[in-house]
């Protein structure tokens, strides 16, 4: 397994990544269940639809550089979330919480998975 870059990241950055995009996943699925509306569900919801499904969707490649691995994390994201919207629209069911608990349930899934895993040797 490779780490997501390889321009001096540190060996465990995107373990750390990883486990902050899960938290901020399981913190908004919370937040949806008690029905908290505010500034923060906004910013979660945000963060979530533009990173998170990209993050957990992609392997861990060597691109060479963040910016270039975020940028594929972004696109992914918001063409995971409009292909989920547009096909419930099309469908008449449109609903945004189930878009949501769908693309959180597989998000929390890969990087738990992620996480699981063994680090290499020599990484702390």
């Amino acid at each position: 397994m490779t780490e997501p870059w390889t321009a001096g990241a540190p060996p465990n950055q995107a373990r750390l990544i990883d486990a902050t995009a899960l938290a901020a996943c399981v913190v908004l699925g919370l937040m949806i269940a008690v029905g908290y509306h505010g500034p923060p569900r906004v910013l979660l919801a945000v963060l979530f639809a533009t990173v998170i499904p990209g993050w957990a969707a992609l392997p861990r490649l060597s691109v060479g550089h963040a910016a270039a691995w975020a940028a594929l994390s972004v696109g992914l994201s918001l063409a995971l979330v409009t292909t989920g919207a547009v096909t419930m629209v099309w469908l008449h069911i449109w609903n945004p919480t189930a878009l949501f608990v769908v693309l959180a349930g597989a998000s929390c899934a890969r990087i738990g998975a992620r996480l699981m895993q063994p680090t290499r040797a020599g990484s702390s």
